[in-house]
């Protein structure tokens, strides 16, 4: 007998300094640009079985965004607008002390207190490191990275490629976090 695994692979380019007010005008500047050059088509993606999939359905130029497109449904790109945090699902991850490097294991850091706490309003807190005594953002810990924000494009089934994610930092003139999951 065999067991298949199916999992759905999110790759989400999180806009670390959008603000709710100016979210909905940037997410349509990323939107026109993308569906210009064929990247996206602006129809949701459907299918006969399922409930509809992604917003946004995956367009003929997609090999311009993406190294690989796994297209099977659902597969295409949303986009969240408003506070969420954007995490590896089922993949590991590590804490690492962003200055010293230090590794901790993953329940060192009470994480969902300051996770909590940036998720209902937004304030950041510092951690300390046992290790060198500095004190950074808890957003900084997480590797590989999470994503903290108001803005996010998600692309389901794309495996992107770093010029692409660059591209989209720049139509958003704010840094971003590429943020891999996989459930």
């Amino acid at each position: 007998m065999f067991h298949v695994a199916i999992t759905t692979c999110i790759e989400s380019i999180v806009d670390a300094h959008a603000t709710l007010d100016e979210a909905d005008a940037l997410a349509q500047r990323v939107i026109e640009n993308l569906c210009s050059r064929g990247i996206i088509l602006p129809t949701q993606q459907t299918h006969d079985y399922l409930e509809n999939g992604p917003r946004y359905a995956t367009g003929p130029n997609a090999h311009l965004a993406a190294d690989n497109i796994n297209d099977v449904f659902p597969c295409g790109m949303d986009i969240s607008i408003g506070r969420n945090v954007f995490d590896t699902g089922e993949l590991a991850f590590n804490l690492f002390c962003p200055n010293c490097k230090h590794q901790f294991a993953a329940d060192a850091m009470n994480g969902e207190e300051p996770v909590g706490r940036w998720y209902e309003s937004g304030d950041v807190n510092r951690l300390g490191c046992s290790e060198c005594s500095s004190s950074t953002s808890f957003m900084d810990w997480f590797h590989p990275p999470f994503g903290f924000g108001i803005l996010a494009f998600c692309f389901s089934e794309w495996f992107l490629k770093q010029e692409f994610v660059d591209h989209i930092s720049e139509l958003l003139e704010h840094p971003v976090i590429w943020v891999k999951a996989q459930y």
